[in-house]
């Protein structure tokens, strides 16, 4: 994933278990205040492990996969 594509609306994938629910809207309201909160200067992808940010960068390198 080298290629940096333009999106109109950012693709969130959320951990519903760290939030104790898989209603939407509670889930989703908690995770957007979380990310609200953190200075992750404008990366593309944001790595969380168990609610501490643990990297941030704007391309991912699958190819050691």
């Amino acid at each position: 994933m080298k290629k940096v594509y333009n999106i109109k609306k950012p693709i969130f994938g959320i951990d519903t278990e760290f939030y104790q629910t898989d209603l939407t809207d509670r889930y989703l309201n908690a995770f957007m205040n979380d990310i609200a909160q953190t200075n992750y200067s404008n990366k593309r992808y944001l790595y969380f492990e168990k609610g501490v940010l643990k990297n941030m960068t704007d391309e991912l390198d699958l190819s050691n996969l």
